[in-house]
């Protein structure tokens, strides 16, 4: 590459540190921008009262909006989250609280503040931690153990030019819930205000679970909620049965774990009211005739499902995948299915989101405090199924042949349904971009069915368009069977997308240890970090990323040291237990609802 790596920040702290003169230490990220002049005289001055480890400022993004006042557990699981993220900086929130100082739970290491004793108490052994928000949580951690306390000041404001990411591990994982917030108090847009709960069901009896989707293909949702089904399966939290509104390769899977499957045709975006009236009532018949107790709705396209459900007084969840704003998703479609999607956010008993971007962008419609954030994840047997069988050094290199890569090629992977949306012609304009001399080690694999035909003329256009020796160098699989094959024989993995919560791909991609290349768009920063396991750059910049792509396939050494990190995110992330275990509990929450609802109509409305 052109630029060795930054030391890890846990060096740079320990050698500021060292250097550092004064009793009061203050720790600030580059680029972050303190707002008042006399803001850091306002966290020193706190920092050196007695009993107080950490302060913190309230961080702020460029459009005068809260990003985070300090960390708060919040939800049933204390998972951490920024508190009041996306109020004006200029309102108090709930009972003035974003506006005061006061104790939190955690603080990013964006702009700390403290004395010189309790920083040398607490700034020892943080070798991983070279995230601001993750360094920030293991000084928090240790201070609040040693009786310090951590404040956040709400009139010292700072402002950060990136997006916060917050780890997905909770405090419940700690043993340590949130002394400073209420478990009884809600999460999200609704955080400090009481949550709407239910008690789950208390029978030990697996839930019959009917689970709608738009269709049975080897796509990234589709994959996760048949690993979902099988799991909860397995751990007799549910006995499923699926509907789907087309058929696909997914229905051997699911019928071979022992699940009834059944195609019931669903209307297009543009649906009439009657269209999509019949499509609600024969969904109905099919979920009495199944006899759900609780109903499973995967995707946004599945809302019919959700008020199929409400016609039979059963309780419903809703997963959705989509990333982006409401107002943009819904501007494309026809009023009556808006109304419907609407009307499906304030009865499902959950909505869960894969990101926390994807919680916000859609916060508004959630008047019912019924958004959650759940992160998918791949169950070990996917992970032994293709990371085990393809590790071994000769197994790569069968792979590499099998595909037709040689030694020395460089191999771009980009995996998933081939759309606008994902942009996958990102990459041809940056190939022809590039030098022909500095393409000679590149080769480009799309391996992703194509769900736009308008779409796919336009690669194909593309494709004809560049120099002969690059063309050669592309290659289109189509849908594919066997993608660890892909990942095995993959050097760096790519995504292109405009617009994406959380892709499947990219999580596979990490279990690989493959170096990832992405735009930072909705939630992929929650997944990634950059310069530590991935490569960011802007939606469209072609020649950023021909830059990137050939400086990165150009040194081994960085593609490992990225790729190292990408094993140790996965390590983090993927928590394929927990995430059956809290879709359980909600699946029983949405059975107790059904319960104490009332008796089905024999019209089933």
């Amino acid at each position: 590459m052109t630029s060795a790596p930054k030391a890890p920040l846990s060096e740079r702290l320990a050698e500021g540190l060292s250097q550092a003169r004064g009793d009061a230490i203050i720790l600030l990220t580059a680029r972050a921008r303190v707002l008042a002049a006399d803001g850091l005289e306002r966290l020193a001055g706190l920092a050196m009262a007695p009993g107080v480890g950490l302060v913190g400022p309230r961080l702020v993004d460029s459009s005068g909006k809260v990003v985070a006042a300090g960390l708060v557990g919040s939800g049933q699981d204390n998972q951490l989250e920024p508190a009041f993220a996306g109020l004006a900086s200029h309102r108090p929130g709930v009972q003035y609280l974003a506006r005061t100082t006061r104790e939190c739970t955690a603080l990013p290491a964006v702009c700390l503040a403290a004395s010189r004793e309790a920083l040398q108490r607490l700034a020892h052994d943080l070798t991983g931690a070279d995230d601001p928000t993750a360094l920030g949580i293991i000084l928090s951690e240790r201070a609040i153990h040693g009786g310090l306390a951590v404040l956040v000041c709400g009139q010292c404001d700072v402002v950060i030019e990136r997006p916060l990411r917050v780890p997905t591990a909770s405090l419940a994982a700690r043993n340590a819930p949130d002394p400073w917030y209420h478990p009884a108090l809600s999460s999200g847009p609704r955080q400090f205000l009481p949550a709407c709960r239910s008690p789950g069901l208390r029978s030990g009896e697996p839930v019959r679970l009917a689970a709608v989707t738009h269709n049975l293909d080897q796509e990234g949702a589709q994959t996760v909620l048949a690993d979902l089904l099988c799991g909860m399966q397995e751990a007799r939290l549910a006995a499923p049965f699926v509907i789907s509104g087309r058929d696909g390769p997914l229905r051997g899977r699911l019928e071979a774990a022992g699940m009834r499957v059944e195609v019931v045709s669903a209307p297009s975006r543009r649906a009439s009211r009657t269209a999509l009236a019949d499509y609600r009532l024969r969904l109905a018949a099919v979920l009495r005739e199944g006899g759900a107790r609780a109903v499973f709705a995967n995707t946004l396209e599945c809302h019919a499902a959700i008020g199929a459900a409400q016609d039979l007084g059963v309780g419903a969840i809703w997963w959705q995948h989509e990333g982006g704003a409401w107002q943009r998703y819904l501007g494309r479609l026809r009023g009556t299915v808006r109304a419907s999607i609407i009307g499906a956010f304030q009865q499902a008993i959950r909505v869960v989101t894969v990101a926390e971007a994807s919680r916000r962008g859609w916060g508004d419609l959630g008047l019912r405090d019924n958004l959650a954030v759940i992160r998918h994840a791949v169950p070990p047997a996917w992970i032994e199924a293709n990371v085990t069988r393809w590790s071994a050094a000769s197994a790569r290199a069968a792979a590499r042949a099998e595909l037709g890569l040689t030694p020395d090629d460089c191999c771009i992977l980009l995996m998933g349904s081939v759309s606008a949306r994902k942009a996958q012609a990102d990459v041809l304009a940056a190939f022809g971009a590039m030098a022909e001399s500095a393409s000679t080690r590149l080769r480009l694999i799309v391996a992703g069915a194509f769900v736009d035909k308008a779409y796919q003329r336009k690669i194909a256009a593309l494709i004809d368009r560049l120099a002969p020796c690059l063309a050669e160098r592309v290659s289109l699989r189509g849908a594919v069977t066997d993608p660890g094959r892909y990942f095995a024989a993959a050097d760096v993995f790519l995504c292109c997308s405009r617009q994406e919560s959380a892709p499947r791909a990219m999580v596979e991609a990490m279990a690989f240890g493959l170096p990832i290349v992405t735009t930072p768009v909705d939630g992929i920063p929650e997944l990634v970090q950059p310069g530590v396991n991935a490569l960011f750059y802007n939606p469209g910049d072609t020649r950023e990323l021909a830059r990137i792509l050939v400086e990165l396939c150009s040194s081994r050494d960085e593609r490992e040291r990225l790729g190292r990190g990408a094993r140790e995110r996965f390590a983090v992330l993927n928590d394929h237990a927990g995430m059956i275990e809290r879709f359980g509990a909600l699946v029983r929450e949405a059975a107790w609802r059904s319960r104490i609802g009332r008796a089905p109509a024999a019209d089933g409305r």
